[in-house]
């Protein structure tokens, strides 16, 4: 099984498990803050449906695709890129040097390939100088070298490791 099948199962396995209660969460308590802080019923509808499809997701009773994919409702979509990253960042050049605009906003993306490509785009949107920053890829002293080229070292990108080059801008968000 996946690492949640394992972890299910040593935890409902364990002699501690009859005294535990299982709770599940029913109520989006993000959407519910939005919804308090913006009362209208237009508002309040449109985030109730959004809570009920996410919690639809968690119960698995979301309409799929072929049985896999989840079914984005239309309104949720953007039909291209550019359009995401206008609706998302929306007055981004007047908004490039503050920081609580960026605070308030993301775009998730499931591969780091993705994220690199989004990062790009926003970098390239920034009006500054770009700067590009290197890690060292020499080896120090003969007892240490290997049969591994370092472009191959250097084109190496997965979870946890810094990427080779760094490009940064003034104005550019580092987290």
């Amino acid at each position: 099984g996946n690492r949640a099948d394992i972890i299910n199962a040593n935890i409902k396995s364990s002699h501690l498990w009859s005294l535990c209660t299982t709770l599940r969460l029913t109520v989006n308590m993000r959407i519910q803050r939005l919804i308090d802080e913006n009362p209208t019923v237009e508002n309040s509808d449109r985030l109730n449906a959004h809570a009920d499809w996410l919690l639809s997701i968690g119960n698995g009773t979301a309409e799929t695709q072929d049985g896999n994919a989840i079914v984005i409702p239309d309104h949720m979509a953007c039909p291209n890129i550019e359009d995401m990253y206008n609706q998302v960042y929306d007055n981004f050049q007047e908004n490039v040097y503050n920081t609580g605009y960026f605070k308030k906003r993301c775009i998730l993306a499931a591969k780091n390939e993705t994220v690199n490509l989004i990062n790009e785009e926003l970098l390239e949107r920034i009006p500054e100088q770009e700067h590009v920053f290197t890690a060292i890829d020499s080896i120090m002293g003969e007892q240490h070298q290997t049969q591994v080229q370092p472009e191959v070292l250097n084109s190496i990108e997965c979870s946890g490791l810094p990427q080779f080059r760094l490009k940064l801008k003034l104005g550019a968000i580092i987290s």
